[in-house]
């Protein structure tokens, strides 16, 4: 699509030229993936401003597009959805910190042996480990007493979201109690709901 900017605003503009390109067709074919794509599509829009370039995040978008178009089982879906999100907080400069407090700064990690959380020189780190939107991160328990506003994650939860890798041979399961944790987060950002959120 080929268009001139008009006014000053650039909410108006002429279209100079057009060439359609069926290219995520596939998508029609495929509810959940339809509805993945739609959801990160809303994210995107909702998070990005006008005239605003993101030629890195562009092109995991159209990956994501592409991707999961051809995916067919609901839980690589929403894996593939899951890490499109975690990408769009990283280009949009709102990642999160998972890595440690996000109020202490007390290192978080998982004890590969027992799968809980492990103690660590860089800081107290107890068993219950919380994510606060707000502070756009976990929290460690000598912290989350001071913010009303947290979720409580599992360990198994935690491992994931630290090594999104594992994403697609996560159960569904875990995956939409990572997603819901997401849509939580989303929710706080833009302060309601996003509108696609209702179908995972």
């Amino acid at each position: 699509m080929m268009f001139t900017v008009k006014d000053p605003g650039g909410q108006l503009a002429i279209l100079t030229e057009f060439s359609r390109q069926p290219r995520f067709r596939m998508l029609g074919q495929n509810l959940s993936a339809l509805n993945a794509a739609l959801f990160g599509t809303e994210l995107t829009e909702r998070f990005l401003e006008d005239h605003d370039p993101h030629p890195p995040l562009f092109d995991k978008f159209i990956k994501f597009l592409e991707t999961v178009q051809e995916t067919k089982e609901q839980n690589q879906v929403l894996a593939w959805l899951i890490l499109y999100q975690l990408r769009l907080l990283e280009e949009t400069g709102i990642g999160l910190m998972l890595d440690a407090c996000a109020n202490c700064g007390a290192s978080i990690k998982l004890s590969p042996c027992q799968g809980g959380v492990s103690r660590s020189d860089e800081g107290v780190i107890g068993q219950a480990i919380y994510f606060s939107s707000q502070q756009n991160g976990l929290l460690c328990p000598n912290c989350e007493m001071a913010f009303p506003e947290k979720r409580q994650i599992e360990p198994g939860i935690l491992n994931v979201v630290q090594n999104p890798t594992k994403l697609p041979k996560t159960d569904i399961k875990d995956l939409k109690q990572i997603e819901a944790l997401m849509i939580y987060h989303f929710t706080e950002l833009l302060h309601k709901p996003p509108k696609m959120a209702k179908y995972f």
